[in-house]
């Protein structure tokens, strides 16, 4: 039984930037925050589908929306809801034929959903949810101490498991894990390019987690995280995707 009296809503910045050669309105990566309820989202819409960038709002929305009391799982129903606005919002619109091909076959989109809460004790924990490459790290003291789903960054493809706007088992699609959180920890969410070099980094025995800290601390992050995405994909170590970190410390 949680307890919302000794809850304090934590610091959440987000940091994005579309492909190189994509307007900011046509990123498909979307986030969401209720930080009050302590609910988090971050979605990847695949480029190849139709309206995927809707999608992964409609994903995120109506995960961070919720409420904390609503069940942090991905249940068949939660998802029909989304599928049903979505629909709602695409089926009447006139596009050209290739792409009402694809808006038949659907959106689709990678998605991670984090919730925070404290029990009577006091202890905080976390819960995270997820389908596909959309990864949270956990960080205590400057060093990482939980990454997933993904831990190495070799496990990135091209084909990860996403949720499909027209249909598909969510349960099976999903994963979930746990964990705990002390006053002082940073949770980052990071889409499957930001979260591929990060791990690539780690593995080269470096240690990007205080670049990152000391960004999401910056009054010029924005500014700094565009810089940087520009530069590690002219380097070539980080793919040419939508990029995006959501960054919490609790």
């Amino acid at each position: 039984m949680s307890t919302r009296s000794a809850w304090t809503p934590p610091f959440w910045r987000t940091l994005t930037a579309p492909k190189s050669e994509a307007a900011p309105d046509e990123n498909e990566d979307a986030v969401a925050a209720n930080p009050d309820q302590g609910r988090f989202a971050v979605a990847d819409g695949a480029t190849q589908s139709a309206f995927a960038g809707l999608w992964a709002r409609l994903l995120v929305e109506g995960y961070a929306h919720a409420g904390h009391a609503g069940a942090a799982k991905l249940t068949a129903d939660w998802l029909a809801v989304r599928r049903a606005d979505w629909s709602a919002a695409v089926d009447g619109v006139d596009v050209p034929w290739f792409v009402s091909e694809r808006r038949e076959q659907g959106a689709f989109a990678a998605f991670l959903g984090l919730s925070l809460s404290i029990d009577d004790r006091k202890n905080g924990h976390w819960f995270a949810v997820g389908t596909g490459d959309v990864c949270v790290f956990k960080m205590r003291g400057g060093r990482l101490r939980t990454a997933w789903p993904l831990t190495h960054s070799s496990q990135f493809n091209n084909t990860p498991a996403l949720l499909g706007s027209r249909g598909g088992d969510c349960a099976s699609a999903t994963g979930a894990v746990t964990g705990d959180w002390r006053s002082g920890d940073h949770l980052f969410l990071m889409t499957d390019a930001l979260a591929c070099w990060f791990l690539a980094r780690l593995e080269a025995a470096e240690n990007p987690c205080q670049w990152l800290l000391s960004l999401i601390e910056s009054p010029r992050a924005e500014e700094q995280y565009a810089r940087a995405v520009l530069n590690l994909r002219a380097s070539g170590e980080l793919k040419d995707d939508d990029t995006t970190l959501m960054a919490i410390r609790v």
